[in-house]
C-alpha cells in the first residue's frame, strides 16, 4: 500500500479476516454490511486463488468508501492520474479501493483478480487485464459476457479485436462494451486451451502495451483469422439463450 492509501485509512475502523483488511467509515453501509462483505471476498479469493493457482504471502486491503466521487479523487492522489468518478480500482500489490453504499456496492471478483494476477505476471496490455477480471466476473450487469457480445453484433456495437487490443483504442471504447467482449474472448481462450496454457502463453508472454500483434503472433494465426473463429464460438454459445 502506498503513503497515500496508508493516509487514507487513518481513522477508518478496521475489520480482519482471514485473507484481507477492511477499511470502512464508521456508521456507513460498510460498517454494517461487513460480515456479507468478508464472506464475499473469502469466497472470491478462494475461486480466483484456485483459478489462478496463485498464493499470496500478504493479506489484500479493502478501502470501502461512500462515493465514487470519493473513489475518484483517492484514485487522482495515489495515481497521479484525474479519472472523475469510479466505482472501483486495484492499486497493486495489495489494495482495492471501491464503492460501497446502499446503491453501489463495488465487491467481487473482479478487482481481487487484477491484484492476485500480478502473481502469474505484471500485464500492462488492457485488452487481456480486463478480460481475465471479467472471465473471472463471468457476466456484466447481471448478463453472461457472452450474450453481451451478441447483442452486440445484433446491434452494430460490436467493436473489431484489432480496435480493443491496443490500449489507447480500447479506453476509447465505453467499457460497457470493450469489457464484455474481452472477458467473453478471454473465456474463449481458455476453453479453447485450458487456464493453465492460457496463463503461460497468453497472459505471462503478451505483457507490453505497447505491442498489439503479440495475440496474433502467440496463437499463430492473423488477428482476422483469430476473430472469425471466436465469433464462431460466440454462436454456438448463442443457441443456449435468447441474445
Amino acid at each position: 500500500m502506498n503513503d497515500t492509501l496508508k493516509k487514507a485509512i487513518a481513522g477508518l475502523e478496521e475489520r480482519v479476516s482471514m485473507h484481507y483488511r477492511f477499511h470502512f467509515l464508521p456508521g456507513s453501509a460498510a460498517e454494517r454490511d461487513i460480515e456479507h462483505i468478508i464472506a464475499t471476498q473469502e469466497d472470491c479469493f478462494v475461486r480466483i486463488t484456485a483459478e489462478l493457482k496463485v498464493m499470496p504471502d500478504f493479506p489484500l486491503h479493502y478501502i470501502l468508501l461512500c462515493s465514487d466521487e470519493e473513489v475518484g479523487a483517492l484514485y487522482e492522489a495515489s495515481c497521479g492520474v484525474t479519472i472523475g468518478t469510479i466505482n472501483g480500482f486495484a492499486a497493486e500489490p495489495d489494495t482495492v479501493v471501491a464503492v460501497y453504499s446502499d446503491e453501489v456496492q463495488c465487491i467481487g471478483m473482479h478487482e481481487d483478480t487484477h491484484l492476485l494476477a500480478d502473481l502469474v505476471a505484471v500485464q500492462w496490455q488492457s485488452f487481456i487485464m480486463e478480460g481475465l477480471a471479467m472471465y473471472m466476473d463471468g457476466e456484466w450487469w447481471g448478463e453472461p459476457n457472452e450474450r453481451w457480445v451478441t447483442r452486440f453484433l445484433a446491434d452494430g456495437r460490436y467493436i473489431p479485436l484489432a480496435h480493443l487490443i491496443p490500449n489507447d483504442s480500447f479506453h476509447d471504447v465505453p467499457c460497457e462494451v470493450s469489457y464484455p467482449i474481452a472477458g467473453a474472448f478471454t473465456r474463449y481462450l481458455i476453453d479453447l486451451m485450458g487456464m493453465e496454457t492460457y496463463l503461460a502463453s497468453v497472459y505471462a508472454a503478451n505483457c507490453d502495451a505497447d505491442n498489439p500483434q503479440g495475440l496474433p503472433a502467440l496463437l499463430g494465426k492473423p488477428i482476422n483469422d483469430i476473430e472469425r473463429d471466436f465469433l464462431q464460438w460466440i454462436r454456438s454459445q448463442s443457441q443456449s439463450y435468447k441474445g
